[in-house]
This record gives C-alpha cells, structure tokens and sequence, in this order.
C-alpha cells in the first residue's frame, strides 16, 4: 500500500463515492476489513460480501458458499484465509471456496485470532475460544455481566479487551473483569474497540467514544445519541479513524 497523501490545510480533495452502480452488491455497508494484500472487503446486510482490488467489485453470496447473506464481521487469519461472521454462523474463504465452521453459532458479532493461534467468536449468547481442538464457551457464570458481545481486540500483551452490551471487559487469560463506565456516561454498550500505539484502549459506543488509559477513561461525546454502529480503524502508522 502506498504511504498517505499529504494534503496542505485549506485544498479540497475529492472522495470517491462508491455504490451499487460501480459494483458493490449493496449500498448499505455492516462491516469492512482491509487483507494483508491490500484487498478491501465489504460486508453487507443482505447481499453478501464484496470484494474490491482497487479496480473491481467481486461478490460472493450464499450462491458462492457463504452460509448467510447477512454479514456482522469480517477477519484474516495468520494464514491469510478470511472469516466471515454472519447471522446465522460462521464462513471461511481460503481464496477458493467457502467452508462452515462448525459450531453452534448465530449472529456473530466479532473474530479474533489471538497471537497464540487461536480463534474467540463474539455471538449474542456469548463468547467461545476455539483452540484447534475444541470450542469453550464462556457466559455470564464465569464473570460476565451480558452474554452479548460486540468487539474483540488483543494489546501487546496478549490481554483480550472485549465490549458488550454492558461494558467492557479484560480477560488475562484466567479470568474476566469487568471497567466499569462513570455513572455519568449516558450507557456503556461497547460496539467496537481499538488500542492505539501507547496501548490506550478505545471504545465506541452509541453515545460517543471513550479512551481507556489503564486507569480511567477520558470520554468524547457525541452531540446526541445514535442509534447507528459507530465504527473505529486503527492504521499502519498507529492513528485512529472515526
């Protein structure tokens, strides 16, 4: 990928509109993820995923092999095959054709691979670790506050940072527990996580964004409360985009 353009403050630059009519299956976009070889991946509601090379939109519904049409979260493995978190489980791509996962999963929220290799699978009735082997289940018994998970994310130190309808969450590989939010935050229904360069923990949720430092959160509000999924990236230079 080339480097980003530096644009001097005051010139306009103009922003490519991509829609239905330049190839993507659908205007309203779920998710999207950027692979290892620059492919940009596009998720959407009802009509699949897309992909886009910088030249062509490529689609790929359940004719194709997904197992819904209904894409939540799109992941890239270490071994570059990409997953695909939908309503009613999970697709993997290799490049070729689309496998099923096996397992007892619906609406999947959010993947993740962790450095050790394994897979954690956010759903609305909880999160589960697949180790290669089998699939643990981890619910509200073992320290959780609401089965529902939204984002998964992994700092350097291999600690997992999850948010849920409830709020967020560190697992260190023993046990969960839970940051709770000032009383004064409208709600802490986490929808997505990013971890900047210095390891600060940022949570987007439906009333704005929240930026946890390992010993409190400074908060930056939205002017009013939304309903929409906000959405965070976290790019190769270490700055994040809202």
């Amino acid at each position: 990928l080339l480097p980003p353009e530096k644009i001097p403050a005051g010139y306009s630059s103009i922003m490519q509109n991509y829609t239905t009519e330049q190839g993507l299956a659908l205007d309203v976009i779920s998710c999207s993820y950027a692979d290892k070889k620059g492919n940009l991946w596009f998720g959407t509601y009802v009509g699949g995923v897309c992909k886009y090379d910088g030249r062509t939109f490529t689609s790929y519904t359940k004719s194709q092999g997904l197992i819904s049409n209904e894409i939540y979260s799109i992941m890239e493995d270490s071994k570059g095959n990409m997953w695909f978190g939908t309503s009613d489980g999970i697709s993997k791509f290799d490049g070729s054709a689309f496998f099923t996962f096996l397992g007892n999963f619906k609406d999947v929220y959010c993947i993740l691979e962790d450095k050790r290799g394994n897979l954690w699978i956010g759903t609305d009735k909880g999160l589960y670790k697949y180790d290669k082997n089998s699939v643990h289940m981890f619910t509200k018994v073992l320290g959780f506050s609401e089965d529902h998970m939204w984002a998964i994310a992994e700092d350097i130190n291999g600690y997992l940072w999850i948010g849920t309808v409830k709020g967020l969450y560190k697992f260190d590989g023993k046990k969960f527990t839970g940051i709770p939010f000032k009383k004064e935050w409208p709600q802490s229904n986490i929808r997505n996580i990013c971890i900047d360069k210095i390891g600060s923990i940022w949570c987007g949720t439906t009333c704005g964004y929240a930026k946890y430092d390992g010993v409190s959160f400074t908060y930056f509000p939205f002017k009013k409360i939304s309903s929409v999924r906000t959405a965070m990236y976290n790019d190769h230079f270490g700055n994040i985009w809202f």
